[in-house]
Order: structure tokens, then sequence, then C-alpha cells
């Protein structure tokens, strides 16, 4: 590119196109965007920013705590029939149904527990609450499951054969006492 020069009374054209051009090239290609004053001070911010989530974090009152496993009392509970459980619980159920689950809901007065074993072959099952009760900072509960695959509906052709696919679960209800929930 060939620049011609003609003479305006204030200077050189081709003298303020070199300058334009220096000075554009020396600011924005050669320093670039990250200059060695921009990048430190980058670093030192984001450091400064890790270092204050780290203690925000440990003021917040992030703590472990022991869990008690020691039973202070037995807690009477209710087996829901499935028409009485809240529908909020209900739809959550049906969508962890084929999986199972563990879960808990509470309302105003009462705590909700549901355990679910997923898709499960042939059979009835019978679930069953083996213990439930208070700690110092938890309730403790534990299901158990019992079946039998003698019930399995079976037609006489073995290439028919058919096995019934159920999804047990159980919902029972206790008055609420405001504690986490561990299954054992």
């Amino acid at each position: 590119m060939k620049v011609k020069m003609k003479s305006c009374g204030s200077g050189d054209i081709r003298a303020e196109s070199v300058f334009i051009k220096r000075v554009f090239t020396k600011s924005v290609f050669t320093k670039g965007i990250f200059t060695k004053s921009v990048f430190t001070k980058g670093i030192f911010i984001i450091a400064w920013v890790i270092v204050a989530c780290m203690w925000s974090g440990l003021m917040c009152g992030c703590s472990v705590k022991k869990v008690a496993r020691e039973k202070i009392k037995d807690i009477e509970f209710t087996v829901m029939r499935e028409e009485d459980i809240p529908k909020e619980l209900k739809s959550t159920i049906d969508a962890k149904l084929d999986k199972g689950f563990m879960l808990t809901y509470q309302d105003e007065e009462y705590l909700y527990i549901a355990k679910g074993y997923g898709q499960m072959e042939g059979g009835s099952y019978c679930i069953t609450v083996e213990d439930m009760y208070l700690t110092k900072n938890t309730v403790c509960v534990q299901f158990m499951i019992r079946g039998s695959k003698d019930n399995e509906s079976v037609s006489t052709d073995e290439s028919q054969a058919s096995i019934e696919v159920t999804t047990p679960y159980i919902v029972i209800k206790c008055e609420n006492p405001n504690k986490p929930v561990i299954f054992k």
C-alpha cells in the first residue's frame, strides 16, 4: 500500500498515518488485553475472592454433628393408605417408583416417611417397620421387605412365560419431632 504525500499546510498525511498506526499497534496488538499489570491484578482479585469464600464458609456455622444412635423412646406411627397420602408426596413417589427411594415429607403437624424398593419381579411383598425410634437429635427408622416368588404367574408354554413386576413401597406417618430422619 502506497501512501501519496500531499501537502496540507499542517503536516504530512504520511506522517500522521504512521503515527496513528504506531499508536494503534503498540496499544492493542503488542500489549494486548492482558498486560502484565492487568494479569497480576486479575490473579490478585481471584485469590482474594477464593479466600473470602473460604472464610465465609468457615464463619457461616457449617459444622459436623455427631449423630446419636442411642434410643430415647419409640415413636408411634400409622401406615398410610394410598388414598390418604398427601398429593405432593404422592406425585414425588410416582416419579421415583421404578428406581426405589427414601423420602421424608413434613407438614405442620406430621412427618411422613416413605420407602420404595423399585421394580421387583414376581410374587407379593410385605414391607414392615422393624424399628422406629427417637434419639437425641434424629429419628431412626428401619424397614424390612419380605416376599415370595411362589406367586409368579407363569403360563403353561415356557416361551410365553410372564413374570409379574411390582413396585412395593410404604408410607408411614407420625407426629413431627422436627428432627432429621436416618434410614437404617
